[in-house]
């Protein structure tokens, strides 16, 4: 039989990695972000487009003019 207990709550992303014999754990913490990166003709330098944490573009004008995307993350209070 394995006994089991709640010990830890992480808004985050988290995995438990490994236990050892003695009950030591090891947890890893992932934090992820994706930004959507434009720069215009007369641009010097790249802009960041992505207002939260994760931005997906979904689709672009023909002319390329107008672009759709999401944007999610814990801002949005999104949970894991």
């Amino acid at each position: 039989m394995v006994n089991s207990a709640w010990f830890f709550d992480c808004p985050a992303f988290s995995g438990f990695t490994m236990c050892s014999r003695d009950g030591r754990v090891l947890l890893s913490k992932e934090s992820w972000r994706s930004g959507l990166q434009f720069r215009g003709p007369t641009d010097k330098k790249e802009r960041d487009l992505s207002w939260l944490d994760y931005a997906t573009l979904r689709d672009i004008s023909s002319d390329g003019t107008l672009i759709s995307f999401d944007d999610w993350g814990s801002a949005a209070g999104a949970q894991a």
